[in-house]
């Protein structure tokens, strides 16, 4: 149904998302595109709420272009999960909470590790060595 997959190899890390769009037991659309690619080493997968994930995930995306654009350099996956949860987090404080779980992936650009960040609707972070969200069958 609607699922996110993550795990992490010796220099990989991987994420899966179902293209369900559901509803309920309802599948309202069968090829919804659940991952965004924020930059050249960092991608985030995201479910929940269909007009809260695409919004949040429209705004991180184009919030960490911006700052590859007037920094000239990429965020590692680290500093892209912190400003994330932190978004999250100013939001929940808000009257407009997004209902949105993501798993954000990528492999630090220095260092060449792989990362997999779990992050959920009430800004919880944890990097984990595997993750999911979601149900499947």
């Amino acid at each position: 149904m609607e699922v996110l997959l993550g795990l992490t190899g010796k220099d990989f890390t991987l994420i899966a998302a179902s293209k369900a769009a559901m509803r309920g037991a309802t599948i309202l659309k069968a090829s919804d595109d659940k991952t965004r690619s924020l930059n050249n080493h960092t991608i985030m997968a995201f479910s929940g709420e269909a007009g809260d994930t695409v919004q949040f995930a429209e705004y991180i995306q184009a919030n960490i272009q911006l700052y590859s654009m007037r920094n000239d350099s990429d965020l590692a996956p680290a500093a892209v999960s912190s400003f994330v949860r932190g978004e999250l987090a100013k939001a929940l404080r808000s009257r407009k909470p997004y209902t949105v779980n993501l798993l954000l992936g990528g492999v630090d650009p220095i260092s060449g590790e792989p990362s997999l960040y779990w992050i959920d609707y009430l800004a919880a972070l944890g990097k984990v060595p595997y993750a999911a969200h979601g149900y499947a069958q």
